[in-house]
């Protein structure tokens, strides 16, 4: 019985999140009353949500450890984001996938079978660690909005914020120090294990055939026009 009214509150939590989200700038957690943070899977996405629930930014929260389960500080979309610096950090985009890999293949035993690139795969188009080289020749040329949030480049979260005047970029390595001289404490960051950090060892750029690192640097050139920019 407990278990299951944990399920049913982590659900209710998460659904909350999805409706406030909705009628919120896509993907842009609230900081404080001027600044916000672009939220990217897979490029410090659970270490900075972690730490909003630990610092007492997330609205409804269950625990620290439950990064993607609570109800987050959003910016409605009729208010005027020239009030808020809008700040985002870049990961390196093959960095990232293999993140992905690590997490969603290697290290989930919730994906035994395999994991799936697509939104809606009912099943099908199902990827083993020994299918990884297959599975981007496959999905390189699927239309963005039917990949999963985690493939798609950071680009495609980052786009919405171009034009703002107070937009920033950095290297995801930033986020520690950019929270310090935003005056939080780092006794409120995450752990490596809450912030879903994975064993390097376990898959990485190496493992990766050429062709397709050669696939993967093409699908992701926009992330890589952005790091020239920053100086990456």
């Amino acid at each position: 019985m407990a278990f299951a009214r944990r399920s049913s509150l982590i659900t209710s939590v998460k659904l909350l999140d999805r409706i406030n989200a909705s009628i919120s700038y896509p993907n842009l957690l609230k900081l404080d009353e001027s600044r916000a943070i672009v939220d990217i899977p897979k490029s410090g996405s659970s270490f900075l949500k972690s730490f909003l629930i630990s610092s007492g930014q997330a609205r409804i929260s269950i625990s620290p450890d439950l990064p993607h389960t609570a109800v987050f500080s959003r910016i409605p979309r009729l208010t005027f984001l020239s009030a808020f610096s809008i700040h985002a950090f870049l990961r390196d985009p093959i960095e990232r996938f293999c993140s992905v890999v690590r997490e969603k293949i290697v290290f989930n035993s919730h994906y035994r079978s395999g994991w799936s690139p697509y939104l809606l795969s009912f099943g099908k188009n199902v990827y083993s660690l020994n299918d990884v080289d297959k599975m981007i020749s496959d999905f390189v040329n699927a239309p963005l909005s039917v990949l999963d949030k985690h493939i798609r480049p950071q680009s495609f979260f980052l786009a919405p914020y171009f034009s703002s005047s107070r937009f920033s970029l950095a290297n995801s390595s930033s986020i520690r120090p950019f929270l310090i001289d935003c005056g939080f404490k780092p006794d409120t960051f995450a752990s490596e294990a809450v912030s879903l950090v994975t064993d390097r060892t376990l898959f990485q750029p190496t493992d990766l055939s050429l062709k397709s690192l050669d696939l993967l640097r093409l699908f992701y050139r926009s992330d890589y026009e952005l790091m020239d920019i920053i100086g990456f």
